[in-house]
């Protein structure tokens, strides 16, 4: 989770470092982890759920209120010290629902780390497969050609027959 630009800086280095270096699938995977916007939003809920859980489990702050009644030639100060006594009573119920929050943003966030991963890996192993399609197909490509030259230079010397050379051009 980069949360701050030094975290910024030194994962944009790492990604500068692993795409220095021919790409494995699993620098594939480590550069979308770290390039992820998507990802990094995912566990910047994830600390939020983890402050609701703190807030949760503390209880409300009293608050100290002052009041002045003035009437009949009498002047009057009213202090009081408010205090969330349902608050206090709910806490326990406050903490697990918290807990119960945070345990699904954790959850969240590793099923997204997971499918990115994995969409990652099956990326890049379909660009493996499709440079290699496209390196056996020029190989394809030049035996044809290969051919084709042989067979005009058979039909010029007269050992192969014009259907036959037409054949092998196509």
């Amino acid at each position: 989770w980069q949360r701050s630009p030094a975290d910024a800086r030194a994962a944009r280095a790492q990604v500068d470092s692993l795409l220095a270096q021919p790409l494995t699938a699993d620098g594939a995977v480590a550069v979308a982890l770290l390039n992820n916007p998507g990802l990094q939003a995912r566990y910047a809920a994830l600390g939020i759920a983890q402050a609701d859980l703190l807030r949760a489990s503390l209880p409300a702050n009293p608050s100290l209120r002052l009041g002045r009644l003035q009437g009949g030639g009498a002047v009057e100060i009213d202090r009081a010290v408010v205090f969330d006594v349902l608050g206090l009573l709910t806490l326990p119920q406050a903490r697990q629902a918290g807990q119960q929050r945070l345990a699904q943003a954790q959850l969240q966030a590793a099923a997204d780390t997971v499918a990115l991963a994995s969409a990652t890996r099956q990326a890049f192993y379909g660009a493996v497969a499709a440079q290699q399609l496209a390196g056996y197909f020029a190989q394809v490509q030049e035996a044809a050609d290969a051919s084709a030259e042989l067979a005009r230079r058979m039909a010029a010397a007269g050992n192969l027959a014009p259907l036959g050379q037409l054949r092998e051009q196509a």
